[in-house]
């Protein structure tokens, strides 16, 4: 199975070559705004629908008359033309799907960062790749080379497909994208699976009891480079400069987080060939609510970053060979992983404790258990941890304690009955 992978580099450059990107991501980006209106004009004057093909002759009419969209490669300016193209087109898809999308909107300078090279399988010369003294340099006509050191080994550069570069807070970076080849994920019962549930008071928890410490965001430096942010005029070049330190405090912070969910990815695809998660609706989670103490809870979800972390662990999953499963989450921590009764318990409550098995372990364990049985249960495994599969009215396992008040009743007059047998063998005086 061949899929894509994206290589980051930082690139050297010089003041002059600064300038000069950001002259030419300012003329994609009043390109690609030049594209949204004729497309919105052509709709709403004639009812006509504007394809990418249209506009890609539109392009070469403009090319013809205007001599600073002539100086560069057509290679980078089509691009443009197919991501608003995208853009329309997964809008329109999740109109059909019911859903409520926002239409795709004009960029500002601001919001316009990157360009892509798409042709350099045809074009080889655009990019060195010196494997051996581990340098590289991308050369587009129009803009200075852009050179980078090779920091790890690249797949074949005929696997080479797309060239993006993209201008951050703290530098410009040469991203490859490149087509390789994943291995097939393993078939067969797993041999060392484990369940994932996320956290709010600790990162997440593993089915095995192992906790992943929360990392705590390194707030002083960010709240300081807000704080001088605010106090700056707006408009100003003041503000300018110090809205630029405040991104760059922000970048570092992202960057060092980021290093560390991969490290977290990284080392749960070494240990395990099954690894089981919840298919979360983290939009749905974080949705404003009444009171502070739900936008605490919203603010710590976002900044562990969840959504993040499952894109990198599908990632590394994928390109490890190990099979990443998604269980529904409904009732994971309100279930029992011991017996499958059902416990509720409010969220400030963080020890389950089941009043029919006994079982008593932190909540977020026993939730990693219950997705752990959940993702063996639906790949046809059986599991010795995993409960008994659910088929009563209430959701209880059917003969279990907690199968219906009839089971529970009996149960408890059956306790009774015991009990008062056993005090009447005993003399009064044994019981103390």
């Amino acid at each position: 199975m061949r899929t894509q992978r994206t290589y980051r580099h930082a690139a050297r450059m010089t003041e002059a070559g600064h300038r000069r990107l950001d002259e030419t991501l300012g003329l994609l980006q009043r390109l690609y705004n030049a594209a949204l209106e004729e497309r919105i004009d052509a709709w709403r004057k004639a009812g006509k629908s504007i394809s990418f093909t249209d506009q890609c002759k539109s392009l070469t009419e403009i090319r013809e008359d205007d001599e600073a969209y002539r100086a560069l490669p057509v290679r980078i300016e089509q691009p443009v033309l197919r991501r608003l193209d995208k853009a329309m087109k997964a809008f329109f898809r999740r109109v059909k799907e019911g859903r409520k999308p926002g239409f795709p909107r004009f960029r500002a300078a601001a919001r316009f960062r990157s360009f892509d090279h798409e042709a350099v399988k045809y074009e080889p010369h655009t990019v060195r790749l010196d494997r051996e003294r581990g340098r590289g340099v991308f050369r587009v006509k129009g803009l200075p080379p852009f050179r980078f050191e090779l920091r790890r080994e690249l797949p074949p550069d005929e696997d080479l497909r797309v060239v993006r570069v993209v201008r951050r807070a703290r530098r410009v970076e040469v991203q490859l994208i490149f087509e390789v080849d994943v291995p097939d994920p393993a078939t067969g019962a797993p041999e060392n699976p484990v369940g994932l549930d996320m956290g709010v008071s600790a990162f997440a928890a593993l089915s095995d009891g192992r906790m992943l410490e929360r990392s705590r965001r390194r707030q002083k430096r960010l709240r300081r480079a807000q704080r001088i942010l605010s106090r700056a005029r707006r408009g100003s070049g003041s503000r300018r400069k110090k809205r630029r330190a405040f991104q760059r405090a922000q970048e570092r912070e992202a960057d060092r987080r980021r290093q560390e969910l991969f490290r977290l990815a990284d080392e749960l695809t070494k240990k395990h060939d099954l690894i089981a998660v919840e298919d979360l609706r983290i939009p749905n989670m974080t949705r404003k609510g009444a009171g502070a103490g739900k936008r605490g809870l919203n603010r710590s979800i976002l900044e562990q970053n969840w959504g993040e972390f499952r894109l990198i662990l599908g990632h590394k999953a994928e390109s490890a060979g190990v099979r990443l499963a998604e269980v529904d989450p409904a009732h994971t921590s309100q279930d029992c992983s011991g017996c499958g009764a059902r416990v509720p318990k409010k969220l400030h409550v963080r020890v389950h404790a089941c009043p029919e098995c006994g079982l008593r372990l932190d909540r977020d364990v026993n939730a990693a258990r219950n997705v752990l049985a959940r993702a063996l249960r639906e790949g046809g495994w059986d599991s010795p941890a995993a409960p008994p599969a659910r088929s009563s009215r209430d959701g209880r396992p059917p003969g279990s304690p907690g199968g219906g008040p009839r089971v529970r009743n009996a149960v408890r007059a059956r306790g009774n009955r015991r009990g008062r047998d056993r005090a009447e063998r005993e003399p009064s005086g044994a019981r103390g």
